[in-house]
């Protein structure tokens, strides 16, 4: 089945098809075409075109834009989404730099390590659009914790070692497992060091890797005795969504995203507190980065760049904001389901929608960019890693102290060929 958003004259049609779907007819340098699979951006779109009447936003929706750019055929002027950065689609798009140079979009505004992913070979060619932040929550007034916005693998240890609870030899209250998520235990990787990027198909710090998996072993072994006391605890209690383990006080912390954090429904979300996952004053940023490209083969230049400065204006992203409001929209967070890449709008526009962030965002020197990583991440990250991570804290050792199972090399290597990846 085949979906497409498609935007004309400010009204929004959903088109649902067997087969081909059909497109609007009107295209030219005042109409441009954007690729995305957020949802969100249909209703930017929407006011966009309602605010002028030059130009005309057309949004189609693409499942997985990267790969249906990478694939050729039609191209469209914009795309927005995840992993546009790879080698198979970067050289797909137009330095973006002219943007700066006339001042319609300032460097500055942005966090500049997002920017800085974006920037190839010293040109600008993609704009980062929304971020989330890896997110523990906590009911409040339960934990005492040293910072405002962050909190560190070894405070969370320390802490929720503390909080255990037995009766009758089992734990009844158990403070915090990092292996409850497997996405915490890829955090905990990248916090010290590991640094998965593209290659063929990918690498990453071999050494960084292991300290983080020799870490994590010792945490479960110090705090929570070992995985087989996490997982009966795991399997008896905690089988309600995490927030509602933590206000129940079954457990201390919860793992979560920003994303998810941030449409929790208000009247439970008011008892809780949150911090983001930290290490050495770092904050790693989740790799679904969402960035905005203007593509060589496009034909509606005129429209793309009109578009393209209209968002990144701060008093365009609170009209966002002030829509989704509106529309009572519960599902998505910020802008495009997380953090704007403008700094000033979580400053000053983000606490006005979310009032909780008030002291709590972390400053521009704390976030971590990841590296860039192949069109196919997601696969690999889901089908390899997080469950060689899983796997890692959990197998006997050697003597010599590594996991007894195969390396993350042939792991990744035996999937490659299984789904024919170079």
């Amino acid at each position: 089945m085949k979906k497409k958003w498609l935007i004309a004259g400010g009204a929004v049609l959903f088109v649902v098809a067997l087969g081909v779907v059909t497109t609007l007819q009107v295209r030219g340098g005042s109409t441009a075409v954007l690729w995305t699979d957020r949802p969100e951006i249909v209703r930017y779109a929407e006011i966009f075109n309602a605010e002028q009447s030059d130009y005309r936003i057309e949004v189609q929706y693409k499942e997985a834009p990267a790969q249906a750019l990478a694939e050729g055929g039609a191209s469209p002027d914009i795309v927005i989404g995840d992993s546009l950065k790879s080698s198979s689609t970067r050289s797909l798009f137009l330095p973006l730099d002219y943007l700066f140079s006339t001042l319609r979009i300032t460097p500055g505004a942005f966090y500049s390590s997002l920017l800085e992913l974006g920037n190839l070979g010293g040109k600008q060619f993609l704009l980062p659009v929304s971020f989330n932040l890896p997110t523990i929550i906590y009911r409040r007034g339960t934990a005492d914790l040293k910072s405002a916005f962050d909190v560190s693998l070894d405070e969370l240890e320390t802490l929720g070692k503390t909080y255990n609870k037995k009766q009758n030899d089992q734990y009844v209250r158990m403070g915090f497992s990092p292996r409850w998520k497997s996405d915490f235990l890829f955090i905990v990787a990248e916090l010290y060091g590991a640094s998965f990027r593209e290659d063929k198909p990918l690498s990453w710090n071999q050494g960084d890797l292991d300290r983080a998996v020799d870490f994590t072993r010792n945490w479960v072994r110090d705090a929570n005795e070992n995985s087989g006391t996490e997982d009966d605890f795991q399997f008896k209690y905690l089988y309600n969504p995490e927030y509602k383990s933590v206000m129940d006080g079954r457990i201390l912390f919860a793992y979560t995203e920003s994303s998810q954090f941030f449409i929790i429904p208000e009247d439970k979300r008011s008892s809780l507190d949150f911090r983001w996952v930290s290490r050495g004053n770092s904050v790693p940023v989740l790799e679904n980065i969402l960035y905005l490209g203007i593509c060589k083969r496009g034909k509606g230049r005129q429209a793309a760049d009109s578009f393209v400065q209209w968002f990144y204006n701060e008093n365009s992203q609170k009209k966002m904001l002030e829509e989704s409001r509106q529309l009572q929209v519960n599902d998505s967070f910020g802008i495009a389901g997380g953090f704007s890449a403008l700094r000033g709008v979580n400053d000053h526009v983000f606490p006005g929608y979310y009032p909780t962030l008030v002291g709590h965002l972390p400053p521009q020197e704390y976030i971590k960019a990841p590296r860039i990583l192949p069109w196919r991440w997601t696969d690999i990250k889901e089908n390899v890693i997080l469950p060689w991570l899983g796997e890692a804290v959990t197998t006997p050792t050697d003597a010599s102290g590594k996991p007894q199972i195969d390396s993350l090399s042939k792991r990744l290597e035996a999937w490659a060929k299984q789904n024919l990846i170079q």
